[in-house]
């Protein structure tokens, strides 16, 4: 029997969820309505590429086709500052970069740096160069190829945009008190709000890939907390971090790692695509994922809710078979869960064992 040692934190996070609502448009807004998608689009992607702990290394890469390197997206100025190596620069980079190849500008080499503007970048043998902003090039069809071993995770542009305006997550307030909470307890953060809802269809073709083969509905759940356990490592910078990173389940899959925070999330939307039965598990120091199913009891990690039995799937556990594996610093379920979830729209979090609503921040 293996042992497991699990040391997951989660911090207090404080922010705010952005919905967006949609109307009927007549023929002329509806072509304002597509300028301003396409605007919506760039200013999303942008905002990924200058944002590294939530995308792939090669992010860029595959967005525009080229080597350069976004070094700053100046929102003042409006306009975005690159630099590439100098032979990797052809004729089709800036091109590929921005729509009006007139408005680039280009940085002075001054021997020890480039200057451009009042920027100075420190890369021998670069180029320096900016464009504005609303000039960004945004490719057709975009799709993002996040490979790991045996899978890959692909994600279109506008799959992305349903992400972060998120219309694909159940969304909420994103903290919240009870009676439970003291002064000097972090456990605060709403994680429900950022799991997948069901049908989102880029975490559809993953979860269809890794069950495939698959009958019985417990061996399809293994599966999945198997893809987390095993693709998805466990991140110490985030767990040391002096606020959360809280992410949504694209952004850990973007990244190929999180803490427990961000590995829960991903497995409870994966289970949302398979429409397994499950609830978040808040504990002192840790949150994870119940599941209902016939599994074994062999670890006694497992708790009753309403009368139905429900399995501790140890996100941070590499290897961890529900039912099975043994933790070295196991949680009595029963004593320690302080707060149980199903996430849904607006979802109540429930204190355990009173079932008493905690109140939203």
């Amino acid at each position: 029997m293996k042992f497991f040692f699990c040391t997951p934190l989660f911090f207090l996070v404080a922010f705010t969820v952005i919905f967006s609502s949609c109307s009927t448009l007549s023929s002329d807004s509806k072509e304002n309505n597509k300028t301003d998608s396409i605007q919506n689009v760039r200013n999303i992607l942008l905002s990924y590429w200058a944002n590294p702990q939530y995308i792939t290394d090669d992010f860029g890469e595959q967005l525009t086709g080229t080597s350069a390197e976004l070094e700053m997206y100046d929102l003042r100025e409006d306009r975005i500052y690159f630099s590439i190596r100098k032979d990797l620069m052809d004729s089709t980079t800036l091109s590929r970069l921005t729509l009006e190849s007139d408005s680039v500008l280009f940085g002075q080499d001054e021997g020890r740096f480039i200057r451009l503007g009042g920027y100075r970048l420190y890369k021998s043998g670069h180029l320096f160069f900016s464009i504005p902003a609303h000039s960004f090039r945004v490719p057709e069809k975009f799709t993002l190829i996040v490979p790991f071993s045996k899978y890959s995770y692909n994600i279109s542009g506008n799959e992305l945009v349903d992400f972060v305006e998120n219309r694909t997550i159940y969304g909420g307030k994103m903290s919240f008190i009870s009676k439970q909470l003291t002064v000097n307890q972090w456990v605060s953060a709403n994680h429900g709000a950022m799991v997948a809802t069901k049908g989102e269809s880029s975490l559809l073709r993953l979860t269809d890939k890794i069950t495939q083969g698959l009958a019985k509905k417990e061996e399809k759940i293994q599966a999945l907390l198997d893809f987390v356990t095993r693709e998805i490592p466990y991140s110490e910078k985030e767990r040391n971090a002096r606020r959360e990173i809280m992410k949504r389940p694209n952004e850990v899959l973007m990244t190929r790692t999180s803490d427990c925070s961000g590995k829960t999330i991903l497995f409870a939307s994966l289970l949302e695509q398979l429409g397994a039965d499950y609830r978040l598990a808040y504990l002192n120091n840790h949150i994870c994922v119940l599941v209902n199913g016939n599994f074994s009891k062999e670890n006694d990690l497992n708790v009753s809710l309403n009368d139905t039995t429900y399995f501790m799937a140890e996100t941070t556990a590499k290897g961890f078979i529900i039912g099975e594996s043994q933790l070295q610093k196991a949680p009595n379920l029963q004593k320690e869960i302080e707060f149980i979830q199903k996430p849904e729209k607006n979802g109540y979090i429930l204190e355990y064992p009173s079932g008493e609503p905690v109140k939203f921040k």
